[in-house]
């Protein structure tokens, strides 16, 4: 049970008063404007924040799991080290939030626009983003099992050195992405579009391309030793150095690729078309 009413948690709010270690758990705070509002390691747990303003507000070391956060805003907001756990922020605006260090297992942010925001070094597995707008995140060295970012659309995402092993981006577009020396085991990109991407050291050993589109990419020094990318659109790509051990490239174009260095021992080439091929 609260500590604190709502009443009290919106006096607070308006004052600017920061609030520290206050236990707010399963209060109902639904469309209240947290503008500017300060919390330090306070706990929220099983809380409702549907439809919420959270325009420059700060959190801090907060528990906020298994929280209702449903189409809530947040613009130049931040969570801090906090455990957003289990909590709903489908179909929400994030622009500029900062999620530095924060735990998000199993989080539910499908359908959200997120722009300009950081979640570096986060961690969180089976987490959903699905049908999210991921303009311009930045995910360097973030940590997260077994996702789902089928259909994401993202422009200019860093995910630098993070690590998706097991993850769906299903129909994603990731297009203009930097995802270099991230770790991309096991994930399946089928029908995705990484057009123009730096994936320089990337791991995808056992990943699935089928139809992907990595037309312009940079992919020297890339892992994808057992791949199966079969009709998938390599047009102009750098593979130098990269490992293409016992992948399968049935019926894919390579049309005008450097392909210096590359490891293809038992790699499958059946139909594929090798036009222009720099080896």
């Amino acid at each position: 049970m609260a500590d604190i009413t709502r009443k009290e948690v919106e006096r607070l709010v308006k004052r600017r008063s920061p609030i520290k270690e206050v236990n707010i758990t399963a209060l109902n705070l639904d469309k209240l404007n947290f503008e500017g509002a300060i919390f330090t390691k306070c706990k929220f747990t099983g809380s409702t924040f549907n439809g919420s303003d959270f325009a420059f507000s700060h959190f801090e070391e907060c528990l906020i799991d298994d929280c209702e956060m449903y189409g809530s805003h947040m613009q130049e907001s931040s969570f801090i080290k906090c455990d957003l756990s289990k909590s709903d922020l489908r179909d929400c605006i994030l622009i500029e939030v900062n999620f530095r260090q924060s735990i998000m297992n199993s989080i539910d942010f499908s359908g959200s626009f997120i722009k300009d925001s950081v979640l570096l070094n986060v961690r969180g597995d089976l987490c959903d983003f699905s049908f999210t707008s991921l303009s311009a995140a930045n995910l360097c060295g973030a940590k997260m099992h077994v996702c789902d970012f089928s259909a994401c659309r993202s422009v200019d995402l860093n995910a630098a050195d993070a690590d998706f092993t097991g993850s769906e981006f299903i129909g994603a577009h990731l297009d203009s992405s930097q995802l270099q020396g991230t770790i991309l085991n096991f994930c399946n990109f089928s029908e995705a579009s990484l057009q123009e991407c730096d994936l320089s050291r990337a791991r995808l050993l056992s990943a699935t391309m089928n139809n992907a589109r990595l037309n312009a990419s940079i992919l020297n020094g890339v892992l994808l030793m057992d791949a199966k990318a079969g009709g998938t659109e390599l047009n102009d790509v750098n593979l130098d150095n990269a490992n293409l051990t016992k992948a399968d490239f049935s019926k894919s174009i390579f049309n005008g690729s450097s392909m210096n260095g590359v490891l293809d021992q038992d790699t499958i080439y059946d139909g594929a078309k090798l036009e222009g091929v720099i080896r």
